[in-house]
């Protein structure tokens, strides 16, 4: 079947872009009809290099005549310790992947409320928050701090930034986004590193110039920094060892596409009916959720589990917000139970320790709620039960829960520090 597309299809760097098969025609969209009063602008971008003391110190500095400025870093334990350097009576605000499933959702309407659209906006306010600020949140910032990222997420961040228009502070009217963790050509630091290839990295850190254009400039970005066919363009001493870290990315990719291939379904037979499309190469991924599990974890293996506060008064719900009493779990359905999820971080369940916590928390929950397994909502769920002060230990690590900061984890060995 021939295709009919439109001339030079493949470079267009509009934005948005839609390109869809009607037929035997490609036909690419580029216009669409919204709500969005965010109109075009430009970007003023800055590479700062601060430790988390002078970050904090900076973010004060640049709204102390009022306004709402985000910082979104690559790990919830620098996101932990950047909140606790924010002074007491400056309004504060979290949001990560180490919060239970409830809190984060009211802590996202709690958002939505204060900087979305037509949202009551506080006179002063620092929002601290990893990769989720990214993600379908129509919030609104003044002014945007952020980590070293793929450039794709770089300009996700900064869509974040003057969406709506509104009133803002004198000194803030042009969008401002300072870009950290760039020490040098190739050099990003080992927790930004391991989080993002170092490839995407680098040629984000070439790419990066000091003035973005929205929407103008997004489809040209990222299809600079994703095109591998540019790098024999990038000078050498600007940027050493990029053939080597392509070929890292390149294998890296490989090897995620394998996997995602054991959970893909078959190609679907156009001449037959419908019976048999979700069929998959690997037999029974989908009844087995230890497989199934497996088969679509990327980068970073971790478990989840229901994490539930365990007493000899009985065992309790976490509460979603700070001052809120503990529900018991006797007075809640298995339904809400079930939703007490959270990702134990990769951390401590890096190599080997995977199974063992696997184990361990097996054990402990056959042991404290034996009837999961005979419910349709909690079988198969593992349960990580906390003690009165919300700490418990798995394997090595102590792990604690705050309902302002979420869960955090140290090394026994390293309770002292």
């Amino acid at each position: 079947m021939t295709i009919q597309a439109p001339k030079n299809w493949q470079e267009s760097e509009a934005y948005p872009l839609v390109s869809i098969v009607d037929g035997t025609e490609l036909k690419q969209v580029t216009k669409f009809e919204g709500n969005s009063d965010q109109k075009p602008f430009h970007i003023q971008v800055k590479r700062i290099n601060p430790d988390n003391n002078q970050l904090i110190q900076a973010v004060l500095a640049k709204i102390s005549e009022g306004g709402v400025a985000g910082i979104i870093v690559n790990t919830v334990k620098r996101a932990q310790a950047l909140a606790k350097l924010v002074p007491k009576g400056v309004e504060l605000m979290m949001l990560h992947s180490a919060f239970l499933a409830p809190a984060r959702e009211v802590q996202e309407e709690k958002l939505q409320k204060a900087i979305g659209k037509r949202g009551q906006r506080p006179k002063k306010m620092i929002v601290i928050g990893t990769q989720v600020l990214e993600q379908s949140l129509d919030i609104d910032f003044d002014v945007l701090y952020t980590d070293i990222a793929p450039m794709d997420l770089i300009l996700q961040r900064a869509g974040r930034m003057h969406r709506h228009q509104i009133k803002r502070p004198k000194n803030l009217q042009t969008p401002e986004l300072f870009v950290m963790g760039i020490n040098g050509p190739g050099d990003y630091g080992k927790a930004n590193e391991f989080i993002y290839q170092k490839y995407l990295l680098m040629k984000t850190d070439y790419s990066l110039g000091d003035r973005i254009s929205i929407p103008q400039d997004v489809s040209k970005l990222v299809q600079a920094v994703y095109e591998q066919a540019n790098d024999n363009q990038i000078p050498v001493e600007q940027m050493p060892s990029l053939a080597d870290v392509r070929k890292v990315f390149n294998d890296y990719v490989k090897k995620e596409s394998a996997k995602a291939q054991t959970y893909q379904v078959n190609s679907p037979n156009y001449f037959a009916d419908l019976h048999g499309w979700l069929t998959r190469p690997q037999k029974d991924i989908d009844q087995d959720e230890q497989k199934a599990s497996a088969a679509v974890r990327d980068i970073q293996e971790t478990l989840e589990v229901v994490l539930l506060q365990h007493t000899d008064k009985g065992d309790f719900l976490i509460p979603k917000q700070t001052g809120q009493k503990p529900t018991p779990i006797a007075k809640a359905s298995n339904n809400q139970i079930a939703q007490q999820v959270i990702r134990i971080p990769a951390v401590v369940t890096a190599g080997e320790d995977l199974n063992k916590a696997l184990d361990e928390l097996t054990e402990i929950t056959s042991q404290l709620y034996p009837n999961w397994q005979n419910d349709v909502w909690l079988k198969g769920s593992l349960a990580l039960p906390l003690d009165n002060h919300l700490t418990a230990t798995l394997g090595s690590w102590q792990l604690s829960y705050s309902t302002g900061l979420g869960m955090s984890y140290v090394k026994e060995s390293h309770n002292d520090n």
